[in-house]
């Protein structure tokens, strides 16, 4: 029986490391489909292994060039729960400027797309269902440096006549985030049967499982119609906050009292965050499979939220 090989057989695959867990997942995804990955880390301890800085650009050029990937998954990333711009710094340096060093690196490389792990809250407040024709419209400091990341990687695409594509995951489920995180801190308080105080809940938010984030962006990578567009990966349905948590509640069979309202909402709270899935399902085919109370309850040991 003839064996039917994949399409990215033999393909030289860079991976800019970020969020640890999902580069683990997608590089496996790409692994069994026999191409040949790199990841490289775009920043390095400090000397005091206090911080993070960016790994200078000869550093970078040389590697890249050694490497001479023929696709590219940008997905480092910095996030924080909170909608401040008191962390715009760290975020710029994160998202930004080593989006800056990794095009300024790939200037010479000669690769047929480059894929960009963006987010949803570029679109900020605008009304949803996001839609990808929206102008961005960022409240918060994340938002932003994700937006300008987008811009500078579709100006240099365009200067230099090559390929992007550009992914704006909604909710994540299932990457390694801090536990101060609201999913973390509810999941961790209904397995002990803790009290939870939280706002009114009203929120709308449109989560998806990190399994198809994963094949959002495997399917960027073999369709060509994904170059030079932008997508949302997003399930296109929303749940608010307080039904969320009463059906995991009711999962975990949890003793805790949840305290809705307790919380008052934070400043420049975006109350309705869904997305529109058209785009990526008729020209993808995307689809999504994953549940996402199994994801954040019965396989609660491997997932948390961004």
């Amino acid at each position: 029986m003839k064996t039917v090989s994949s399409p990215l057989q033999g393909k030289r695959i860079l991976i800019t490391s970020g969020d640890l867990f999902l580069t683990k997942l997608l590089t496996r995804k790409l692994q069994n489909e026999q191409a040949e990955v790199y990841n490289i880390d775009l920043f390095l301890p400090s000397e005091d292994d206090q911080t993070l800085i960016l790994v200078d650009k000869k550093t970078l050029q040389a590697k890249v060039k050694e490497i001479k990937p023929e696709i590219i998954f940008h997905i480092t990333d910095f996030h924080v729960s909170e909608v401040s711009y008191g962390t715009h710094d760290s975020l710029m340096r994160f998202n930004y400027h080593s989006t800056i060093n990794l095009l300024s690196a790939l200037e010479k490389t000669n690769y047929k797309n480059l894929i960009y792990l963006s987010s949803s809250e570029v679109y900020g407040n605008n009304k949803a269902p996001y839609s990808e024709d929206m102008l961005p419209n960022p409240v918060s400091s994340y938002g932003l440096s994700k937006f300008y990341a987008e811009e500078a990687i579709i100006s240099f695409s365009e200067t230099h006549k090559k390929k992007y594509t550009i992914m704006r995951g909604f909710d994540i489920i299932g990457t390694q985030k801090p536990q101060n995180h609201f999913i973390s801190l509810m999941l961790q308080a209904l397995e002990k049967g803790k009290n939870f105080p939280m706002t009114k809940g009203e929120q709308k938010r449109d989560f998806i499982a990190i399994d198809d984030v994963i094949n959002a962006l495997f399917l960027a990578s073999l369709n060509k119609k994904a170059q030079n567009e932008i997508f949302n990966i997003c399930s296109g349905k929303s749940i608010n906050l307080k039904t969320l948590v009463e059906e995991c509640k009711a999962l975990l069979v949890s003793s805790s009292y949840i305290d809705f309202g307790a919380l008052p909402y934070k400043d420049n709270e975006i109350q309705d965050m869904t997305g529109n899935s058209i785009k990526i399902k008729s020209l993808l085919n995307f689809t999504t499979t994953h549940s996402i109370l199994e994801k954040m309850v019965i396989r609660k040991e491997h997932y948390t939220a961004c």
